[in-house]
């Protein structure tokens, strides 16, 4: 705020994404009070009808709170900027201001300074008014204005060249933009220009994950006979699956790996084999994430598992689109409802790329038959070890029952009209969404 105030530039809503950035309620109070001559009262009326507050996480880890030591460390002098005492402060961040147990809660300081409070999914804004219940006593979750806006994700980024190609040629536009109507123009696209574009995609990627094994620095785990053997054993026909991502541990990426033998079996199909393609990084202090991805690591070097599960070094942004684009299906597997939105399943389904997920996050809203899979919202076990059990199982079961053989039914052109026809809905009927 200090920084715009200086380059002269003034707006008149202010966001505020995420507690992270909730000081700015503050700033602008102190503005109003000092300049405008405004009241403590009449200037956060003033801050809340200008500021909108959207939450992005369930996870406790994403709202930071501070003891009260810390606080006075930093914004200890805005009692005094904003004319009143300590304790009027505390309460903008705390439910029980005399509590001193209780720290400081940046999200609470967000709410009480915004008009509007969102979630970024329809279940997230559920979730939401849950976490945020105890600042209006008197009132059921259900009552309360925090509402959602689903994440979306930016389509001409995340889309490859060859389905904009299609885009062009097939969908009409409405104004001069694309609208969700524009979309249905992926029925009118041959089966084969479906399948070729697919297969070219695959093939692009898996060209490039083996240039990758050529680089020094992308190949630290493996020795180079193991090199040579991925490379070699690493296909661009085959069905393939891919999770990309951070490292969170409520993302459960181990749940593949829950059943060795059942993995095996997957993989190792004569008949309908699949590949799994792993990327992502875990941050820095999260050494349960860092813990994970070295198990994952340490699996893919197995002889019946090399070349076909393979975990890639080096996740940024452009390693995200090749993947998003390349793969045939796109897993997670978060806990429930901890994946406020996730948008990386967006992103694939503009490549028509199917999505495989928990009910969860933006896929609640997303999901149509014949155009991904899900599991079930509901839990049935509130042992979540149980939980996990039963969700690795039903992953097993969905891939070796449903998608493997859809993928593989092709006929005498070597073209799955039911795949196709997959792609074909993923793109007309959840991507325009």
């Amino acid at each position: 705020i200090k920084v715009l105030r200086s380059l002269g530039v003034s707006y008149d809503i202010y966001h505020c994404n995420e507690g992270h950035a909730a000081l700015i309620g503050l700033e602008r109070l102190n503005k109003f009070i000092n300049e405008f001559h405004l009241s403590f009262s009449e200037a956060i009326e003033v801050v809340r009808a200008s500021s909108l507050f959207t939450t992005h996480t369930p996870v406790p880890a994403g709202h930071d709170a501070f003891e009260e030591g810390m606080l006075r460390a930093f914004i200890g002098d805005y009692a005094e900027k904003l004319h009143v005492d300590w304790q009027q402060i505390l309460a903008l961040g705390k439910i029980n201001v005399s509590d001193p147990h209780e720290k400081f809660s940046m999200s609470f300081l967000a709410a009480n300074l915004s008009q509007e409070v969102n979630g970024v999914s329809m279940l997230h804004g559920e979730v939401s008014r849950e976490i945020f219940k105890d600042m209006w006593k008197g009132y059921f979750p259900e009552e309360l204005h925090i509402s959602y806006v689903t994440n979306g994700v930016h389509r001409p980024t995340w889309t490859a060249p060859l389905w904009k190609e299609v885009e062009q040629k097939y969908f009409k536009k409405e104004g001069g933009a694309y609208t969700a109507a524009s979309f249905e123009g992926i029925y009118n696209v041959p089966d084969e220009k479906i399948a070729h574009i697919q297969q070219e995609l695959r093939t692009k990627l898996v060209g490039r994950i083996k240039n990758n094994l050529k680089e020094t620095q992308n190949i630290t785990y493996f020795t180079p006979r193991e090199i040579v053997e991925v490379s070699d054993t690493l296909r661009d026909d085959v069905l393939t699956i891919g999770f990309a991502r951070r490292f969170a541990t409520y993302k459960r990426a181990h749940l593949l790996f829950t059943n060795l033998d059942r993995l095996d079996a997957i993989v190792n199909n004569p008949d309908r084999p699949v590949q799994f393609i792993f990327a992502g990084k875990a941050h820095p202090a999260d050494k349960a994430g860092q813990d994970l991805i070295k198990h994952i690591v340490e699996i893919s070097k197995q002889p019946r598992f090399l070349g076909k599960i393979i975990f890639l070094s080096n996740y940024d942004m452009d390693l995200a689109r090749a993947l998003i684009q390349g793969v045939d299906v796109w897993m997670n597997t978060p806990t429930r409802p901890l994946e406020a939105s996730g948008t990386s399943g967006e992103k694939a389904a503009m490549n028509g790329v199917m999505h495989f997920s928990v009910l969860d996050g933006w896929w609640v809203e997303g999901y149509r038959e014949d155009a991904g899979w899900m599991l079930p919202q509901k839990r049935t076990y509130e042992n979540q070890q149980y939980q996990d059990e039963l969700d690795a199982e039903l992953i097993y079961n969905i891939i070796e029952d449903q998608i493997a053989p859809a993928y593989y039914n092709k006929d005498s052109n070597g073209i799955s009209i039911q795949w196709c026809n997959f792609i074909k809905n993923t793109i007309g009927k959840v991507a325009p969404q």
